[in-house]
């Protein structure tokens, strides 16, 4: 990699909530090289020549400086009646214009971003597959901060979200498909100890013919699906 070009790059968005224009830092792709990849997504990625970890993670929320509405690029552009003035009432009158969230982020401030956009989407009644993916998103920061309590409190947030954009079909309408969604709710649920969860949305899948995009996730939904059978079996024994 160059070490001359900045990992990251301002990029222009406008505001959902007010139209204000702002800049908000980003990480440029070639910079996001995955070392490794968890069983839930979670990637570790390559520090950079500089031996700093550029992640993604930390700019996957914009957080406007003019009123404090914060979003993902999945937002719903789209505000159901009363939603925007419940959003200024709630969080914009007691915002104090801070604009370092456009700038370069350390992961306390990545979390509170989060934190913002949870709060935001949840008055803004987003669609669970949005607040699913704030959720997960914000456990994984919990993860590398070894911070095991609330990265456990805000994966059981993403599966409900997840487990309700199953079932209410919201996530169609993303790029999350049903075979990565049915995968990804299996394998939070194996986490949690929730094996007949787990297997029943693993076996929602795992003899699905293979299309080539979710190939991955069938594979991964066999191989949990195979495991946890052999350790139900050794239990019986």
């Amino acid at each position: 990699m160059n070490s001359d070009i900045d990992p990251l790059y301002d990029k222009t968005t406008k505001c959902l909530l007010c139209d204000h224009k702002f800049h908000t830092k980003k990480v440029r792709s070639r910079f996001s090289l995955a070392r490794s990849m968890e069983t839930d997504f979670f990637t570790e990625y390559i520090h950079d020549t500089n031996g700093k970890n550029i992640n993604p993670l930390l700019y996957y929320v914009n957080v406007c400086p003019s009123c404090g509405y914060s979003y993902s690029d999945e937002a719903n552009t789209y505000f159901l009646s009363g939603t925007k003035e419940a959003i200024m009432e709630k969080i914009t009158t007691h915002w104090k214009g801070q604009d370092y969230f456009c700038d370069v982020r350390n992961k306390k401030v990545a979390i509170d971003s989060y934190k913002l956009a949870i709060l935001a989407g949840s008055i803004k009644k987003e669609r669970p597959i949005v607040m699913a993916g704030l959720h997960m998103r914000l456990s994984w920061i919990y993860r590398t901060l070894e911070m095991t309590e609330e990265e456990t409190r805000f994966k059981g947030y993403a599966l409900e979200q997840y487990e309700k954009s199953y079932f209410q079909g919201d996530f169609q309408n993303s790029s999350m498909s049903a075979i990565r969604l049915s995968y990804l709710i299996g394998e939070l649920h194996r986490q949690f100890g929730n094996f007949q969860k787990a297997s029943q949305f693993f076996s929602k899948i795992i003899h699905i013919k293979q299309p080539m995009k979710d190939r991955l996730f069938i594979e991964l939904a066999r191989d949990q699906w195979y495991d946890m059978a052999k350790v139900n079996r050794a239990k019986k024994v």
